[in-house]
């Protein structure tokens, strides 16, 4: 049996939508596949259940562990449980405030419009590092990725921003 049980769609930072995602899983003889967004179940809202491929419902949650950013995958989870779209809700709020405040640090050094520019690369997705990095290379300020990261969005640089995301136990729970 193939399996891939984590992988992300454009609803966070990955390259294709959740309906071209499952297709290419099944192009490549995947029988089993669970897409694992960060922070969101945006992909699950977009009729993949008529796919032939055995769906398990997921999803990637940033923690905070001590000082440490962790990442919790969740499987098989049901979609639509009050807790489960409660947690979503926190940490969509938290990531929509950690862009606002990516957006004002990099404005403090001469980057415009970024907020708007990582809205635009999100597309319908959550919005995250990547997309203010892809932001900055569309724009010039960088001509890759890596370098934007370097440059603006990596510790200790002008877009470093720290997050209070739910904690792990709070998760986990």
């Amino acid at each position: 049996m193939n399996a891939d049980l984590h992988c992300h769609s454009t609803a966070s930072d990955g390259s294709l939508k959740p309906a071209e995602l499952v297709k290419l899983a099944i192009e490549r003889e995947v029988d089993l596949l669970s897409i694992t967004d960060h922070d969101t179940l945006n992909a699950y809202h977009h009729g993949l259940d008529s796919l032939p491929i055995n769906l398990v419902a997921g999803i990637e949650l940033s923690t905070s562990w001590r000082k440490f950013d962790i990442h919790i995958v969740g499987l098989n989870i049901d979609v639509a449980h009050e807790s489960i779209l409660t947690a979503v809700q926190l940490q969509t709020d938290a990531r929509n405030t950690r862009a606002a405040r990516i957006a004002n640090k990099l404005k403090g050094v001469g980057i415009q419009d970024s907020l708007k520019g990582a809205r635009i690369e999100a597309g319908c997705g959550q919005i995250g590092r990547l997309h203010f990095a892809r932001y900055l290379v569309r724009i010039g300020a960088v001509k890759t990725i890596k370098q934007a990261f370097k440059k603006y969005l990596g510790k200790g640089n002008a877009g470093d921003v720290k997050t209070s995301w739910a904690t792990m136990e709070n998760v986990i729970n």
